[in-house]
């Protein structure tokens, strides 16, 4: 009997006794496909990637999104941190109000009496500030008592942010310039620091010929226009309705 022959009862019987049990041939899981390479790439986190907009990696602090006015602002308040105090509004003199009126010698502001006058956001000077004929860009020594006036005065109002701004005439020859009343205006700037004016609060400028409040067709007129004023600046910024 051939071979084939031989296996087939066997064969059968084996078919039969697997449907009376109920059992179904196993499955075999086929082998997990490999992953792309792209796939890879995208799923795995990238070493070089930027944090995200506005955010710090170093202890989660905020940045300033350049463009968005904050610029510098660290810079201030570390400034501010270690800025001196101002001082007291009146030290070294008496306060004043409708009821209690100032020394004949003295002018009420904002309830401090004061050696000078303040009007129109600027300190009134009794006089004009002089300059060594040798030395133009020098304060004269006689005008020495009035730029103590203009330092105490300050000093009481608590050493406000001011600008000491010089102006000159303007001629048909005139070739003055900006540059000069630049120059005395830093003279009389360092003047007040050194009568104990806080040098953080006190600007220089010098305006040349641009401002005139008279006409220069008259020797009169131009004696006017060459002047000094000392401008508080948050008086004026609140005349003009500006933010302070």
């Amino acid at each position: 009997m051939p071979p084939a022959r031989r296996l087939a009862p066997l064969l059968g019987a084996i078919v039969l006794l697997a449907c009376r049990t109920g059992a179904a041939p196993a499955q075999v899981d086929a082998p997990p496909a490999a992953a792309s390479p792209d796939a890879a790439r995208s799923s795995a986190p990238a070493s070089g990637d930027a944090p995200s907009p506005g955010a710090d990696p170093d202890a989660g602090t905020q940045t300033c999104p350049t463009g968005h006015g904050c610029e510098g602002a660290d810079d201030e308040r570390v400034a501010a941190a270690g800025a001196a105090p101002a001082a007291a509004v009146c030290e070294g003199g008496e306060r004043c109000d409708a009821a209690t009126p100032c020394p004949d010698a003295e002018a009420c502001y904002a309830g401090c009496c004061l050696p000078l006058a303040i009007e129109r956001c600027a300190l009134v000077m009794p006089a004009k500030i002089g300059w060594r004929p040798r030395s133009p860009w020098e304060v004269d020594a006689a005008s020495g008592p009035l730029l103590d006036a203009i330092a105490a005065t300050l000093r009481r109002l608590g050493s406000p942010r001011a600008e000491v701004e010089v102006h000159t005439e303007a001629t048909a020859s005139s070739t003055y310039g900006m540059k000069p009343t630049q120059r005395r205006a830093d003279a009389i700037r360092r003047e007040l620091v050194a009568r104990g004016v806080d040098p953080a609060s006190l600007y220089a400028l010098g305006y040349g010929e641009e401002r005139p409040i008279a006409s220069n067709e008259t020797a009169e007129g131009r004696a006017l226009n060459r002047r000094v004023e000392v401008v508080l600046d948050a008086c004026r910024r609140a005349a003009a309705g500006d933010p302070p």
